[in-house]
């Protein structure tokens, strides 16, 4: 296992990489689509659970395919009780190995009947059409939910509006499509920047999961912070990056810098509800781009997650902030 992982080797190799051409989702399980490849190469589908940096295990090897496309199915991901998964492909030829530098995921998300929970959609698509609610998004969304057309008896998610500066409600059919009210379907894009609620109807099943595959974010969408409200944001990078991250003056994820208000406490400042290995933490910014815990001028330790959403309640005027990675070159932070 070791001579497999991970060494990745410079030159080229005799065969083209092995490449994950997409990912669905059967019934429980995750399956892969590979492409490329070749008789003449041996080949590894390996994942790392929960980050996408963390030590690699083998799915699966492949031994001179003899077709170029074919599929692998990750059959124990649901049952693991990992929340997030991602998979990348080994090519080995010519006694050299090559590792695909870009990962595909798979992530979970646990839902509990009567309670609305902030989420997130944590991958990316091809196109901006498919982040709306009647398409792709929309799909992986309702996985393993059941609609009604009673909205009432129905699942339902809360986006906020900006053209209503009010929260609009969809609900599930039992066709399962997202309608608004008087049974329109629902057409709304929720951006990667964004989050939103989630809640399944009680006397429904206890919980269920939501199952979202394909590529990690690359890039976020501006958000908009109107004053007075709270609104629910998403950090959509595999990477999660912690509140301690940053040049100073960007540290903090950067609000500050981007428009936030500081204060000495939690009535003079923005405010923001941040959930970080399941404890709810109410923190304020602090005058120098930190953030504390309501009630004193402690830190916390905190980071923020791809597939979760956060709550922020801006006090000072309304501004437009969009996550950035803490690693990224200052001309791409820059860059709108």
């Amino acid at each position: 296992m070791k001579a497999l992982l991970i060494f990745l080797m410079s030159g080229l190799i005799a065969a083209e990489p092995l490449d994950i051409a997409r990912m669905t989702v059967d019934g429980s399980n995750v399956v892969l689509h590979v492409a490329h490849g070749r008789a003449n190469a041996n080949y590894a589908i390996v994942y790392s659970d929960e980050r996408p940096e963390a030590p690699a295990s083998i799915l699966r090897r492949i031994l001179a395919p003899p077709v170029p496309a074919f599929r692998v199915a990750d059959r124990g991901f649901v049952a693991s009780g990992v929340r997030t998964r991602y998979y990348r492909t080994v090519t080995i030829s010519g006694g050299r190995s090559l590792t695909s530098s870009v990962p595909w995921m798979a992530q979970q998300q646990e839902r509990r009947a009567g309670k609305w929970i902030m989420t997130a959609v944590p991958v990316r698509f091809d196109t901006r059409e498919k982040y709306n609610l009647d398409a792709a998004l929309g799909r992986q969304l309702a996985h393993g939910l059941f609609g009604s057309s009673l909205g009432s008896d129905s699942p339902a998610v809360r986006v906020w509006d900006y053209s209503l500066l009010d929260w609009t409600r969809f609900y599930l059919g039992p066709d399962g499509r997202w309608y608004e009210r008087d049974d329109i379907p629902a057409n709304y894009l929720i951006e990667p920047g964004q989050a939103f609620w989630i809640r399944i109807p009680q006397g429904s099943v206890p919980r269920s999961t939501a199952l979202f595959v394909g590529r990690p974010h690359t890039e976020s969408t501006d958000v908009l912070f109107p004053a007075g409200k709270w609104i629910a944001f998403a950090w959509p990078f595999a990477r999660r990056q912690f509140e301690t991250e940053g040049a100073p003056g960007q540290q903090g994820w950067g609000f500050l810098a981007g428009g936030g208000r500081g204060g000495e406490n939690w009535e003079s400042a923005d405010n923001m509800f941040v959930e970080y290995e399941r404890v709810v933490h109410n923190v304020y910014l602090g005058l120098d781009g930190r953030w504390r815990a309501r009630g004193s001028r402690k830190f916390v330790p905190l980071a923020l997650e791809n597939g979760k959403g956060y709550y922020y309640h801006s006090r000072g005027t309304s501004f437009v902030w969009r996550a950035r990675q803490a690693n990224e070159p200052h001309s791409k932070r820059n860059k709108r």
